[in-house]
This record gives structure tokens, C-alpha cells and sequence, in this order.
């Protein structure tokens, strides 16, 4: 979930950890994987506390699970070690988004990125998590994700547009890259994936504000 591998950050408190692993499976993911087989082999980029590799373990995918947040990674894989066993230390890991070199070429053919990608700091970070993303995805793989959009006001204050496009600054000063989402087609299309179904949004509330979350599904294309 976060980018920051260092202990002591807001992730690795156990409030936030619960807080996100207390979520249900994201609903887009389980309608499209409940008919997958559960061979597919998936990837949950940003696995956070687990609320979607909980699921995908249940259901018997060849599931593998990255996070930057010590805390999140000791979470999930507690969670679910009862369905990998020791397997488990292999299969949940520790690292970065934007380096995935621990996964070989056309590993996965499907790609969960939820809540994850917004977290790049500039479009060159985005970019390189794509193209380790692209990199580690079947040609006709699929790619679900979702990210914030600018229009969101997540610490009741409005974000400012920092000198780089798409790259906003909020209250805490953290710098995070926001879609909406003909952007995120246009930035995802670059490398190759092109939308299974027309990217959507959803605005939910938060603590001090609001959320509004672009959402979008993607296959790989040649």
C-alpha cells in the first residue's frame, strides 16, 4: 500500500492495519474471478491487511501478494497461512511497486492493482510501476486497478496542482499522482492495455472529506 519501506510509518500501526484488512474483497475482483479458474495465477499489488488475497486464498488461485508495509505483509501472511502454508513466505512479499523484480516475465494472468498506483510521487514512478507491471503480466492478461481522482478532498482541503501535470500535494505535504478517467485510459494504453469495459468512478466519504475513486479494467494486447 504504501511506497515507503521504513518502520514507524502511519502503515505499520495496527489500527491502520486493521482498518484495512477489516474491508470486504473489493466487488469488481469477485465478480470477475468467480468464474476464473483457479489456476490462474494473480497478483495483488498493494495487498495491504489482506481483504482481497484473504478471498483469492479461500477460493484456490496461485495467488502471490506484494506490499511495502512490514506490518501489512506479517497481517496477510498470518491471514492466510491456514490456505499456503509455509508457502506463504514465498508467496506474500515485501517491496515496491515500481520493482518487481522478484517476478519473472509474463508470470500473471491477472493483476490487481487497487489503491496502490496514486501513490507515485511523480509520472515518472507511475510509469516505471506500468512497466513492471506490463513486464510481469501474460499477453491477454487482465488488469484491474483503481486510484484517486483530483477532485477528491481526502483531508478536507482542496489539493494543490504541484509544477508537474497530475501530480497533486496534499495537506500532509505527501505528493501523489491523481486521474481521472480519460487520463488513466490514455496513461495505462501506453503500454499496451486497452479497457474491458468503460473506466468508472465512485465518491464515498471519508474522515475529513470525501473519495472519489477511478476504476478501471484491462486486458494486454500485443
Amino acid at each position: 500500500m504504501s511506497l515507503n519501506l521504513a518502520h514507524n510509518t502511519a502503515w505499520e500501526h495496527p489500527q491502520t492495519v486493521r482498518l484495512f484488512a477489516n474491508k470486504p474483497p473489493d466487488e469488481r475482483m469477485v465478480a470477475y474471478l468467480s468464474g476464473a479458474s483457479p489456476a490462474s495465477r494473480v497478483l495483488d499489488l498493494g495487498c495491504a491487511g489482506g481483504r482481497n488475497a484473504y478471498w483469492l486464498a479461500r477460493q484456490g488461485f496461485d495467488l502471490y501478494a506484494l506490499d511495502a508495509s512490514w506490518a501489512m505483509v506479517e497481517h496477510t501472511r498470518n491471514r492466510l497461512r491456514p490456505y499456503l502454508g509455509q508457502a506463504v513466505l514465498q508467496r506474500v512479499l515485501l517491496g515496491r511497486m515500481d520493482d518487481l523484480g522478484v517476478f519473472r516475465c509474463c508470470t500473471f494472468d491477472t493483476v490487481l492493482a487497487f489503491g496502490v498506483l496514486h501513490f507515485a510521487q511523480s509520472r515518472a514512478e507511475f510509469d516505471r510501476a506500468l512497466k513492471e507491471i506490463t513486464r510481469v503480466t501474460k499477453l491477454g492478461g487482465r488488469l484491474l486497478l483503481s486510484l484517486h481522482s483530483p477532485r477528491s478532498n481526502l483531508d478536507g482541503a482542496v489539493l494543490r496542482l504541484t509544477e508537474e501535470p497530475s501530480v497533486y500535494l496534499r495537506a500532509s505535504g505527501r505528493k501523489q499522482v491523481m486521474l481521472e478517467p480519460a487520463q488513466l485510459d490514455q496513461w495505462v494504453g501506453e503500454w499496451g492495455f486497452e479497457p474491458l469495459a468503460p473506466t468508472d468512478e465512485i465518491t464515498t466519504p471519508t474522515e475529513r472529506g470525501w473519495r472519489t475513486t477511478v476504476r478501471g479494467q484491462y486486458v494486454l494486447t500485443p
